[in-house]
């Protein structure tokens, strides 16, 4: 899925049917990743990119 801003795909989330149930099986995709960084655009007030840049990256040197 391709999201100009998390928060553009959280709709999609609701949207769509689960799978399988929670816990049953595993299944690797980036939706923990786009909800993620909605949570920290919607808490940081800025771009995930602007925070991971800020916040780890300029730190880490």
């Amino acid at each position: 899925m391709r999201c100009p801003r998390p928060v553009d795909g959280l709709q999609r989330f609701a949207e769509r049917p689960l799978l399988f149930e929670p816990g049953t099986e595993y299944r690797y995709s980036s939706y923990g990743w786009i909800l993620v960084s909605a949570a920290v655009e919607a808490t940081a007030e800025e771009s995930f990119s602007t925070f991971m840049r800020k916040q780890i990256f300029e730190p880490l040197g």
